[in-house]
């Protein structure tokens, strides 16, 4: 079995432009595709809700064809109008970030979202439910991080000053430490992640640094910050443990990853954010150590704060 993501790659490729060509195996793809989307709809937790398909009621019709006219209006809004480019680089204030910085998209919500005009008029209904992601708190997750081997982290830039601790983004994930050569340092002035290059798996071995090395390092190059006070150490909800001392680099990650009340309701709250950037990015595979996955900590002018939680899938 191959091991090298390019070479899966290639293979899969390979394996469809055969199959593209075959005719047969296009109808097979089709006729199991509609199936899969019949048993999904007579699944769907709405299922009350929508119109039967087979249905010729006049106001069926109607109602299926306003859905298709939503969703190509919405579809359409995703690219053109909020520029639903997906990045890791840190956007800017004139940035079209989709689900992004609210202020920054409200000019486009108010005056170019037909969307938006749809959603004033139509009658409104509601789906309420928790996230158990928000239930998790970032000391559980860290504690539960010492545990997964072979655990890398890697940086949007390198972390020489306190702006770079700032500004950057982190991501932690899995991989095979058999093959690490050991030469990674985010905090060397010749660190070469950023935000794009990491999706390249040639530059594992240049972006990655081992989770262990990377806290005891960071200690070393920040000494004296980030240190935890007694008071922090208390959990807050009687679910998390009733002590959880976390090393500097533990408890800069937690900073990263929740706006503190002064970040989400401080006069000093631009629409560009609060000052600088925060983010942090766990992967969430990374708990049944089988992948990537993230936790991700949003600029403070974005409207909510989130977390993805250390489950199987996001």
């Amino acid at each position: 079995m191959k091991s090298n993501p390019d070479e899966i790659k290639a293979e899969v490729k390979a394996e469809f432009d055969k199959l593209f060509g075959d005719e047969h195996a296009i109808k097979a793809y089709i006729t199991d595709h509609e199936e899969l989307l019949r048993l999904e709809a007579k699944n769907a937790w709405d299922r009350e809700a929508k119109p039967p398909a087979d249905s010729t009621n006049d106001a069926d019709r109607v109602e299926r064809r306003a859905a298709t006219i939503i969703r190509a209006v919405r579809e359409y809004e995703r690219e053109v109008i909020f520029g639903n480019l997906a990045s890791e680089a840190i956007p800017g204030p004139d940035t079209r970030d989709m689900g992004g910085q609210y202020l920054t998209n409200k000019h486009r919500i108010d005056h170019e979202s037909e969307l938006h005009q749809i959603a004033i008029k139509v009658p409104k209904g509601a789906l309420l439910h928790l996230h158990f992601n928000s239930e998790l708190h970032p000391e559980r997750l860290l504690v539960h991080a010492r545990t997964i081997k072979n655990l890398y982290i890697r940086s949007i830039r390198p972390l020489l000053t306190q702006e770079d601790l700032n500004l950057t983004e982190m991501v932690f994930n899995v991989l095979d430490g058999t093959k690490d050569p050991g030469k990674v340092d985010i905090f060397s002035p010749q660190y070469e992640g950023n935000a794009t290059n990491f999706k390249n798996s040639k530059n594992d071995w240049i972006v990655w640094m081992p989770w262990e090395k990377f806290q005891n390092d960071f200690e070393r190059h920040f000494p004296g910050k980030y240190k935890q006070s007694e008071a922090t150490k208390e959990a807050t909800c009687c679910s998390e443990p009733h002590q959880v001392p976390l090393r500097p680099a533990e408890v800069w990650l937690k900073s990263k990853m929740v706006l503190s009340q002064e970040e989400a309701y401080g006069f000093t709250q631009t629409v560009n954010g609060y000052v600088f950037v925060r983010r942090c990015s766990f992967t969430t595979d990374t708990i049944t150590e089988s992948g990537h996955a993230s936790i991700r900590r949003p600029d403070a002018s974005k409207a909510y704060s989130t977390m993805t939680p250390f489950t199987s899938g996001t």
